[in-house]
């Protein structure tokens, strides 16, 4: 929770995140589970049947000899997305001849891939061709067809082999062994290949395209963390590999690594009354000065009883920095072996090999939260906005952050700020715009100085509410144009171009003073022009600067007044629609109009076609009711009432969970509905998330078709343990506004 300490490490005992190929020991057991069946039910089994109307894809699999090779498994994906998260349509291995027959396929077009899991003597490739999936040609199907000749021929790959032992020569079995094509690639956690290490720590990695500069292979115990990652040659990080080349066609042989054995603390971690806390952070730092630039060593996550073993990690007699910390709700204070709330206070934990170092436990205090909205003028909640606490000014002024949102604020510009320490005295808080630099950094009360800020005391077990922030636009204005382009003294001009939301006045030509201005948008604003004014250009200003039209405004001979017509509306079409609809309306008196308003909800875009048609967009916040217009002449509202559509509503509830929790291999059910029913039939898209260190990770999209009672359900299987959560959302359509849920969290041990 603390800010600017750099990237965390993902526990040395889960994967990167990235597209792995399956191993040679999942292709084992998967041919294991069919000769079982084969035994079970049946000499052979039968292929599964396919439906009448199905679609079918076939063709010929050869090598660039044209001899036809057998076991080419030619996988369907629906798209890309599902190709990325390993969500096959269908699948097939070729027969002895290359060929092959996919069938079962709904109406659509689809991307296919051909991957020898066999050996791994040639490339992976995509219809037509391609080496990369995103450059595939997609292959259309059509019901009750076959689409034919969807043929390939296969490139030879590289092999990379030698064993994996520890001291002594013994092997090491179950060893993953990672080839990346680059750092950059091994930081993004994109493997080219992975497999894992035979009983006798033998292995052999293949599907290698061509590299003379050379693969960074990795050793990694990501089972049980009883070894320490090694990368060849002998190194223990990334950056200091002795690179691999592979020559296609040829196995770079004896590329071995002899592993050290790894160190462990374990110990468990509690709330007060001794009852364990489950999804707890525990993480091991070298020195301060890497747990200031956020190095981990290593990490792990409590179990559901509070324990926790934490290994991989090399001998250290000086001993460890050991953090425990609730990255996931922020609902206990973060803390450092032993009981302290700083890392520089903490007692190093040594560690010996062999040995592992036990009873490295932490009672964790219950914290507490702050939580607010931030909005830019207008009151549209701002995404991604960093939300820091400090305990003083001589905090502030050393960064020094108690604690912080992370990813900072909702999509609806909701936070909830936890892992707070009490403090009757209270915390400055800050709010930050760090990724774009679009709002000027504000502290609470919405001041621009942090010593000026209002402080906010916490108390725990009573969260602070309504601690929240309007953003002020670091915009510098733009005039793009303005209308009309001319007028006397007292005319209203309306203004548009960018930057406008925070605008503080506007200044005609001639005039030292600065005529107040009616915001209607970040796009567009009033003002009326002054005694005095001449003509000339307009000026726009805002707390970000100012900005000058192109043109000039004419400044015309104040007129004889001559009455002015009230307006009046008559009438409307639609009659009904979603914010965004464009309305005309019809009536009389609609020139010079200066506002529309949906039932008292201004228009932030209106435009008159004559004195008796306009046209009018339906503004954010508008509710039914009728429309009235503004003018000179003054304002008139419709007999009748513009109906504004409402919003759809989604929710989420997962099932199948212990104390919010599933084992590895079993599935989370989720369930929801949505309202109104006439979505039925529409899609609802549902998310999952995994924690990776502080971060959160998309590993799975699905979409899902809502039923005629609005219902909707999916079965979720996740494929390593960890922090998951969950969300469901509706995409916006001409029809309705997007919605979604809260993240649904859960556990996987």
């Amino acid at each position: 929770m603390r800010s600017q300490r750099g990237s965390r490490l993902e526990s040395v005992f889960v994967p990167r995140h990235g597209r792995r190929l399956p191993s040679a020991l999942s292709l084992l057991a998967i041919s294991v589970c069919i000769l079982v069946a084969a035994l079970l039910f049946g000499v052979a089994a039968a292929p599964p049947a396919q439906a009448v109307d199905a679609g079918h894809i076939s063709g010929t699999v050869t090598n660039a000899g044209h001899d036809p090779l057998p076991n080419i498994s030619v996988n369907v994906y629906a798209s890309l997305n599902d190709y990325y998260n390993w969500n096959q349509l269908a699948n097939q291995w070729t027969n002895a001849d290359g060929t092959y027959d996919l069938g079962g396929l709904p109406v659509g077009s689809y991307l296919v891939e051909f991957r020898d899991d066999n050996k791994g003597d040639y490339l992976t490739q995509y219809y037509k061709g391609q080496l990369t999936a995103d450059q595939a040609t997609l292959v259309p199907v059509t019901v009750g067809h076959t689409t034919p000749g969807i043929d390939a021929v296969l490139t030879v790959a590289g092999h990379i082999s030698g064993t994996v032992t520890k001291a002594g020569g013994v092997g090491l079995n179950n060893i993953s062994v990672n080839a990346y094509a680059s750092l950059d690639d091994y930081n993004n956690g994109q493997q080219v290949a992975n497999t894992g290490t035979n009983p006798d720590g033998t292995y052999d990695l293949g599907g290698l395209p061509n590299s003379p500069t050379g693969y960074i292979v990795e050793f990694a115990d990501w089972n049980n963390g009883d070894y320490i990652m090694q990368y060849y040659k002998g190194q223990l990080t990334a950056d200091q590999a002795t690179l691999v080349p592979v020559t296609v066609g040829h196995t770079t042989p004896g590329i071995d690594a002899v592993l050290t054995v790894a160190g462990h603390i374990s110990g468990t971690v509690t709330k007060a009354g001794g009852v364990g806390l489950n999804n707890i952070s525990v993480n091991a730092y070298a020195s301060l000065d890497d747990y200031n630039n956020g190095q981990q060593v290593a990490n792990t996550g409590t179990n559901a009883d509070g324990t926790y073993d934490l290994g991989g990690l090399p001998a250290s007699p000086t001993g460890y920095i050991v953090e425990f910390a609730d990255w996931n709700n922020g609902d206990y204070i973060m803390q450092y072996y032993k009981g302290q709330l700083t890392a520089d206070q903490a007692t190093l934990v040594p560690v010996t090999i062999g040995t592992p170092e036990t009873g490295i436990d932490a009672v964790l205090a219950v914290a507490g939260h702050i939580s607010g909205t931030v909005t830019k003028a207008g009151g549209v909640g701002l995404n991604n906005i960093s939300v820091n606490a400090y305990a003083s000014l001589d905090d502030y002024n050393n960064g020094q952050q108690v604690a912080n949102t992370g990813t900072g604020t909702n999509a609806d510009g909701t936070y909830d700020l936890g892992g707070l320490p009490a403090s009757p005295t209270g915390y400055i808080v800050e709010f930050a715009d760090w990724n774009n630099g679009d709002y000027f950094t504000q502290y609470y009360d919405n001041t621009p100085i942090a010593r000026w800020a209002t402080l906010v005391p916490v108390t725990i077990g009573t969260p602070e509410t309504g601690i929240d922030a309007v953003l002020i636009s670091t915009a510098v204005p733009t005039v793009t144009g303005f209308t009309p382009t001319s007028g006397p003294v007292g005319t209203s001009v309306t203004l548009t171009g960018t930057g406008f939301l925070d605008a503080t006045g506007v200044r005609f030509h001639g005039t030292a003073s600065w005529a107040a201005c009616a915001v209607v948008s970040d796009t567009q604003i009033t003002a009326t022009v002054l005694a005095g004014a001449t003509t000339g250009t307009i000026t726009v200003a805002a707390p970000g600067g100012t900005g000058e039209s192109a043109t000039s405004f004419t400044v015309t001979p104040t007129p004889t007044p001559t009455p002015i017509p009230t307006p009046a509306v008559t009438s409307f079409t639609p009659t009904s629609g979603l914010v965004g609809t464009a309305v005309t309306l019809t009536g009389t008196g609609f020139t010079g109009a200066t506002k529309v308003a949906f039932h008292g909800t201004s228009a932030a875009t209106f435009s008159v076609n004559s004195a008796t048609k306009m046209t009018a967009t339906v503004p954010s916040g508008a509710t039914t009711g009728p429309i009235a217009v503004t003018t000179p002449g003054g304002s008139a509202a419709s007999a009748a009432s513009f109906t504004v559509v409402f919003r759809p509503k989604v929710t989420l509830k997962l099932s199948g969970l212990t104390s919010g929790a599933i084992r590895l291999g079993r599935r989370v059910t989720a369930k929801g509905t949505v309202t109104p029913t006439r979505l039925a039939g529409s899609k609802v898209k549902l998310t999952v998330q995994k924690k990776r260190g502080a971060r959160w990770v998309t590993v799975k999209r699905v979409a899902r078709t809502i039923s005629a009672s609005g219902a909707y359900s999916w079965k979720y299987k996740p494929v390593r343990k960890g922090a998951y959560r969950m969300r469901a959302t509706i995409a916006k359509t001409v029809a309705h506004t997007a919605a979604k849920t809260k993240w649904r969290p859960f556990r996987v041990k």
